[in-house]
């Protein structure tokens, strides 16, 4: 499993473009002051976190509607600010699942890439995808409906 670096950095560049989660919700512990005060919180205020915007800015993820895997090799994350990848969230509450979750994601599209072809379903999926805006977890209008086929 190890050596699969490069389905890691499909499956981080997959979850960059359609996190399960657009926003994270946090209410400060304490208060944060800035050097700019118009950017102070106080202890108890409620934050959103936006990240599918963080993760589709071109400042930190240049042409961020491409799909390019190669965004997650060592030397270009370390280029990048920290929590600008924040799938899981990030810090005393992300998720708790984290290492167990990509495991499973891991194994298993292993396994389905290595014996089946995914193709989109050519009539009853958009292309490209449209979002629910009445859904708190990011989804398609429509779902995705897949043509699936053994190799």
């Amino acid at each position: 499993m190890r050596e699969m670096t490069y389905l890691e950095k499909v499956i981080d560049e997959t979850m960059r473009k359609r996190p399960v989660v657009g926003h994270l919700l946090r209410v400060a512990t304490q208060n944060y002051q800035h050097t700019n005060p118009k950017y102070n919180i106080e202890k108890g205020t409620g934050v959103v976190i936006p990240t599918l915007a963080i993760q589709h800015d071109p400042e930190f993820y240049p042409e961020p509607e491409k799909f390019i895997p190669e965004r997650f090799d060592e030397d270009q994350v370390q280029q990048r600010p920290p929590c600008t990848f924040l799938p899981f969230g990030d810090g005393p509450r992300n998720c708790i699942g984290l290492r167990f979750g990509r495991m499973q994601v891991i194994i298993g599209m292993a396994l389905l890439i290595h014996n089946f072809k995914f193709e989109f379903h050519p009539t009853k999926t958009v292309v490209p995808l449209e979002y629910r805006t009445d859904d708190i977890l990011l989804s398609a209008k429509g779902g995705i409906h897949l043509k699936v086929s053994r190799v």
